[in-house]
């Protein structure tokens, strides 16, 4: 008989909380806590919608909240039997998911939430990423946040206890907490070696996860993430409270109420979204190359991209003739587009 795993009870409380500012403006935002690149708590950010002040009813008084005007559109949802504890996650060959997703409209789906609350369903639900205008016009002309660029659109997360495997977003989000606490567990992007990343092409949402179940972690199959806990960083957030995380940051995020609701805002920089695509790419020309090539390729790649002075590769270029590495523009990435093609065909 195989040796148990040797999971550990990690103890939250010595995990640093993360920085936290209190009602920030839309200015402090962006000159102090976005500026920084760093993740951080915006307490009390949200405490003023409307639907932060339903939280405090019962569910079924805000379940009726969320459909009053809203066109009850079909959505997506995602769910697994009570026996996943809410982590949604790899079924244990990695092959599939321990969930299914289903298309049923939001009324139906909210009712199936408090079945779960009066004992009876077991299940563990939630639909993510929906846009607000879609699934509920009322709730976002009622509520919202001017901390994003202008036209971000909102996006509603909708559902009872889960735990989201740590993970990354390429987009800095906004993520405000209108009913059920969460709770957000927070890695610097420099210790994905010690996270235990799946499959890049193969994951439950579109980015790749950890493997490791921090509220349990197998420290015999996962020893360095010990090693993650050192620069771990956590943030316990209550109805109104917000969280902001910079593109790139991996987190692991739960919440246990019987009916929980998030409005998140993603966005990025022009062409950011094809940073995996270009990751993609890369594993696929230089990862298997001898070992003098590749550390020419990282020469390379440090001069035209990830040095910190990018601008002395080009100095020497006149500005009209630097091509590819010209200014960005639209036309310049038309150029870059079109160098691609002419290279993949």
């Amino acid at each position: 008989m195989p040796a148990a795993p040797h999971t550990t009870q990690p103890d939250w409380d010595s995990i640093p909380p993360l920085r936290e500012f209190h009602n920030p403006s839309r200015e402090q935002f962006w000159s102090d806590i976005h500026a920084s690149g760093q993740p951080a708590i915006l307490r009390g950010h949200c405490a003023d919608w409307p639907a932060v002040g339903m939280a405090e009813r019962s569910n079924r008084d805000f379940a009726a909240y969320l459909l009053d005007g809203s066109p009850n559109p079909p959505v997506r949802a995602i769910v697994g039997d009570g026996a996943m504890g809410g982590r949604f996650f790899y079924d244990e060959a990695l092959r599939g998911f321990n969930f299914e997703r289903a298309e049923v409209p939001f009324s139906i789906f909210l009712s199936k939430l408090m079945q779960v609350e009066r004992g009876e369903a077991d299940v563990h639900a939630y639909v993510g990423a929906t846009p607000v205008a879609t699934l509920m016009p009322a709730f976002g002309r009622q509520n919202g946040s001017d901390f994003a660029p202008s036209g971000t659109p909102a996006l509603a997360w909708v559902g009872n206890a889960s735990r989201i495997a740590p993970h990354f977003d390429s987009s800095d989000n906004i993520a405000c907490v209108v009913r059920g606490p969460r709770t957000f567990l927070l890695f610097p992007p420099e210790r994905v070696s010690d996270l235990y990343i799946g499959p890049i092409d193969h994951n439950m949402a579109g980015q790749p996860a950890s493997l490791v179940d921090p509220r349990a972690p197998d420290l015999d199959r996962f020893p360095r993430y010990a090693d993650a806990l050192q620069d771990a960083r956590i943030a316990h957030l209550q109805p109104g409270d917000a969280i902001f995380i910079p593109a790139l940051h991996w987190h692991y995020v739960e919440s246990n109420a019987p009916l929980s609701m998030l409005v998140n805002y993603w966005w990025s920089p022009e062409n950011a979204g094809h940073g995996l695509s270009s990751l993609a790419y890369a594993v696929m020309a230089l990862r298997e190359l001898p070992p003098a090539q590749r550390a020419a390729w990282r020469s390379l790649f440090d001069h035209y991209v990830f040095g910190e002075e990018t601008d002395a590769s080009t100095a020497h270029i006149p500005e009209e003739m630097r091509g590819i590495l010209g200014a960005p523009s639209p036309q310049r990435d038309h150029r870059i587009k079109s160098f691609l093609a002419q290279l993949l065909r």
